[in-house]
């Protein structure tokens, strides 16, 4: 009889369970009883491919039957659709319904719930709700048939789902910290055209999932483990946060929801929830006045998702001055990213708008600590820093950001693609927070958001633009050997300081884009240095 296999040698494990090594009999007697996780595995013995001899000897029968007449040439499969190619660094973003089918959202469902499963934490197995799974989807009609499936495959793990509905991003980051659940998922399309759909995955106290942090092992069990029944059961419970998630957004207003003087807010909702969010959750604040426009879901949206793009701010900026608004808001569909505008119906960046609310948190409390996107502009970040904050800039990338505001103790941070992250919001985008205290700081003054902004704005900045190239990495170092005299920096890509200006180059998730931006003093002297750049660059896209 052969002895016992050592512990040393053990190296199979289930899907969703790295960690804890079995042994070969373990493994062979879960396969015999038919355990839900073993169809698929990369370890099931029983579900190898046939030999390779086999197949060989099999082409070689079929060949010997063959006659001397010819035979057609057959043309190369297409290549399928892959659950892994839907994985990015942040989230998992397909077209629906193909590639990204409804059986692609069962293995991602069903991976994601192997995988939290395996990080609980033994004091949390006993607890229902710490072993839920929150979802939540926004207002694209796809995003609810996506997350059907979904919880399909999270509930053949055994693993329970509250779900909250047709809701706004941060309200699912608000549920999974307010019921300590051990998890939670968000079915949306971000700021991507309409068609495009997803996930957003968080883990335990809502902090993010990415590809540094868990995205991978979930994409090598979606991709390992196919669609299949396991005989597992689980519940599904619709769950209404809305007046406690009501209450913790109003409780930011320092005035008790009274405002000090009438205020006009004009938002633009882009057919997604925050249409129907920013009614209720600021109705009945005293001497605020609401004019939204797309406020009704629907797809195709009537402007660019996106609205940190300035096309898509016209009919916002048009209504605004109709209005003779205080400030107006774009929202993305799913309700986490926005865009402001002052009280003069001009655009106003995110840095500028972050280094406002930074600035007026350090009036109130001083030494606060912030986490800024490392594009931020020069002038935003000297405000603060002369106002008594610590400041620290992190690659672009909301894991990124949040991760290191959560290690960092920040209480608040922003990025320049229109996110505005709070610490009583888990450290997540929180708009309505950014709006709230913007009414506060108004409301403490009798200066108007431009008059605020105008000192801030003592840079112009290029906005990211992108360039196509055939080497990106070649092209970094043909900028880094072109500018020897300059201050380098890589905390994202490479950043090259001069006194008077500055820019960066980064990937865009392409191997053939780079992504620039560029700051200086004046417009003139940014479209100079762009102009010198550009040979080195590529070609513009």
């Amino acid at each position: 009889m052969a002895g016992a296999q050592s512990t040393s040698d053990y190296y199979r494990y289930c899907p969703g369970e790295e960690p804890f090594k079995l042994s070969n009999a373990i493994c062979r007697g879960r396969r015999r009883t038919n355990y839900p996780k073993c169809h698929g595995c990369q370890f099931n013995d029983d579900e190898a491919p046939a030999p390779a001899s086999s197949i060989t000897a099999g082409a070689a029968t079929a060949g010997a039957s063959l006659t001397s007449k010819s035979v057609s040439p057959v043309a190369p499969a297409a290549p399928q659709p892959r659950v892994e190619d839907l994985f990015r660094t942040h989230d998992i973003v397909g077209t629906a319904p193909m590639p990204f089918t409804t059986d692609f959202a069962w293995r991602i469902g069903h991976a994601t719930a192997q995988y939290l499963q395996s990080r609980l934490r033994a004091m949390d197995r006993s607890d229902p709700n710490a072993r839920a799974l929150i979802v939540a989807h926004d207002a694209r009609p796809h995003s609810a048939v996506l997350l059907d499936a979904f919880i399909e495959g999270v509930h053949s793990t055994g693993m329970d789902v509250l779900h909250l509905g047709c809701v706004d991003a941060p309200m699912l980051t608000f549920a999974v910290l307010h019921l300590g659940a051990g998890g939670g998922v968000y079915a949306t399309g971000g700021c991507e055209p309409a068609g495009r759909h997803g996930f957003v995955i968080c883990g335990a106290r809502a902090m993010p999932i990415s590809a540094d942090t868990g995205l991978t092992g979930i994409r090598d069990i979606a991709s390992r483990v196919p669609r299949h029944v396991t005989g597992a059961s689980a519940r599904c419970e619709s769950r209404d946060l809305t007046d406690v998630y009501h209450a913790a957004i109003r409780a930011r207003f320092r005035g008790g929801a009274v405002l000090k003087k009438k205020t006009i807010v004009v938002f633009d909702a882009c057919n997604g929830v925050m249409g129907r969010r920013m009614v209720d959750a600021l109705t009945g604040v005293r001497n605020l006045r609401l004019v939204a426009l797309n406020d009704t879901p629907a797809e195709p949206f009537a402007r660019d998702p996106n609205p940190t793009n300035p096309m898509a701010l016209t009919a916002l900026r048009k209504c605004a001055r109709a209005e003779a608004a205080d400030f107006a808001v774009a929202f993305s569909p799913d309700g986490s990213l926005c865009a402001f505008l002052d009280d003069k119906a001009a655009p106003i960046n995110c840095d500028v708008v972050a280094a406002l609310i930074a600035r007026d948190m350090l009036q109130r409390r001083a030494g606060d600590v912030f986490v800024f996107d490392h594009r931020f502009n020069s002038a935003a970040i000297e405000e603060i820093t002369q106002a008594g904050g610590a400041v620290h800039r992190e690659r672009v990338g909301p894991s990124y950001l949040r991760k290191r505001m959560a290690d960092a103790g920040a209480v608040f941070g922003a990025d320049l693609d229109g996110r505005f992250y709070f610490r009583d919001a888990a450290c997540a985008e929180s708009p309505l927070f950014a709006i709230i205290e913007l009414l506060n700081l108004l409301s403490s003054g009798e200066r108007s958001l431009a008059s605020l902004a105008r000192p801030l704005m003592r840079s112009r900045s290029s906005g990211e633009i992108l360039f196509h190239c055939s080497d990106p990495g070649q092209v970094i170092q043909a900028v880094t050997a072109a500018h020897p005299e300059a201050e380098l920096e890589r905390i994202d890509g490479l950043t090259v300081k001069y006194p008077d200006w500055r820019f960066n180059l980064r990937s865009a998730g392409s191997p053939t884009t780079l992504r620039v931006t560029l700051e200086a003093r004046t417009r003139k002297l940014v479209d100079q240095r762009l102009a010198e750049l550009e040979p080195l660059l590529g070609s513009r896209l």
